[in-house]
């Protein structure tokens, strides 16, 4: 993950503080707890569906320890 900028904060932090978008999160958030299994099933499909890679293509990150003291 990157850090986020100055300008990126502050744009959070204003949209944090509107109104309407704290009404937006508030109905999502209780309509969230209304969701079937099924539904949420779905749900988590659509939202792998827009991930920009597969998991499985990812290579996997190893430290490699070439002095190691015990």
């Amino acid at each position: 993950m990157t850090k986020l900028s100055k300008i990126e904060k502050q744009e959070m932090f204003k949209d944090g503080r509107s109104k309407k978008r704290m009404i937006a999160f508030r109905k999502a958030k209780n309509s969230s707890l209304e969701m079937s299994f099924e539904e949420y099933v779905e749900w988590l499909q659509q939202v792998l569906s827009l991930t920009p890679e597969k998991y499985s293509d990812r290579k996997r990150k190893f430290v490699v320890y070439k002095n190691v003291k015990i």
